[in-house]
């Protein structure tokens, strides 16, 4: 029941394929103490990120009124099993841009994409301030669609300096 309710609210449509995870999820830490909130929302978390889609785990979190660090260790056990991590390849880069709210091509930042993965991991943040560069887009714009905050793109921001 809960994950089908964490679905519809966030506009997931394919519930079965989010249902194998929590299934899988399930099976794989049997005999350990977490409530189906916690399985709901490590399943729907692990879903956005095999369909390269930007997933939110705090808001996940406080509509079913979980505790993210239950989440996260589950997330941690359940790693090996399911091959998800939050750093991107320029690949996985691309991908992820096909599927955001932006309309960003993935060639207009392809060369810095390129240019920091050789001297550092991307995640979200690092990935939202090479956009915040190299678009014209706002902060708060690219903040909302990566569910960050304008303060964490900024920061972010000025470590790409540093790092390129």
């Amino acid at each position: 029941m809960d994950l089908t309710m964490l679905c519809r609210e966030f506009n997931e449509t394919d519930i079965e394929g989010v249902k194998k995870i929590f299934r899988s999820a399930y099976l794989n830490l049997l005999r350990t103490r977490y409530n189906e909130g916690v399985y709901s929302v490590v399943a729907l978390h692990i879903y956005r990120l095999q369909n390269n889609k930007v997933s939110n785990l705090n808001a996940y979190c406080n509509y079913l009124g979980v505790r993210k660090q239950s989440v996260n260790r589950v997330l941690h056990r359940l790693r090996e099993v399911f091959k998800v991590d939050n750093i991107y390849t320029p690949k996985e880069v691309e991908k992820l841009l096909k599927n955001i709210e932006l309309n960003i091509e993935y060639n207009e930042i392809k060369s810095l994409i390129e240019l920091v993965a050789e001297k550092a991991h991307i995640n979200v943040g690092i990935l939202s301030a090479c956009i915040y560069s190299v678009t014209n887009l706002s902060l708060g714009k690219i903040a909302r669609v990566f569910h960050l905050s304008r303060q964490t793109v900024l920061n972010h921001y000025k470590k790409l300096e540093e790092i390129v």
